[in-house]
């Protein structure tokens, strides 16, 4: 998983005359939760990949790349209370996916937005299997802490071949 923007990408988009955008679409899963909520960083809805994704204000970066594990904060209005509230009492971490796409690869005349007929969306950043961890819900946002997984907290060493999982690699 790259953590940054390519150089490239990162130039054109700074250029004074750049007629490109980046918006943040972010997926907030988890196992007992029947349908994911899928935010976009826009004043209007996308649809890609079959998938809506609704317009919202929501404020993030992107993870830390540093010696510790990769970590941002995170918060979004909650505006849509049924399923926003569902995230307060659930077991085990809430998943998190986001990636920052570039808007001409969309119909930005139509509403909502569309994926472009020809185009293969192609993400400049993604972070994927995020853990959304410390939320805080509120009646007016969702708070917590994006934190990528921790490999110095796993257990070592650990058992990854089984015999139920893979009998003829499996030495007894």
């Amino acid at each position: 998983m790259a953590r940054s923007i390519p150089l490239i990408t990162r130039q054109s988009l700074e250029d004074y005359c750049s007629a490109e955008a980046l918006a943040f679409f972010v997926e907030i899963g988890h196992e007992d939760v029947d349908e994911s909520v899928r935010l976009v960083t826009d004043a209007v809805d996308y649809v890609m990949d079959g998938e809506t994704w609704h317009k919202s204000w929501f404020e993030i970066t992107l993870l830390t790349d540093t010696d510790k594990p990769p970590e941002t904060k995170f918060s979004f209005p909650n505006v849509d209370r049924s399923k926003t509230m569902q995230l307060e009492g659930l077991n085990g971490p809430v998943t998190v996916n986001f990636w920052v796409i570039s808007t001409a690869y969309f119909d930005r005349t139509a509403d909502p937005r569309t994926v472009l007929a020809g185009e293969t969306v192609v993400a400049a950043y993604q972070a994927l299997h995020i853990n959304l961890v410390n939320v805080r819900v509120t009646g007016a946002s969702v708070q917590g802490t994006l934190r990528g997984l921790d490999i110095r907290s796993e257990i070592w060493p650990g058992l990854w071949v089984t015999q139920a999982l893979f009998p003829g690699v499996y030495l007894q």
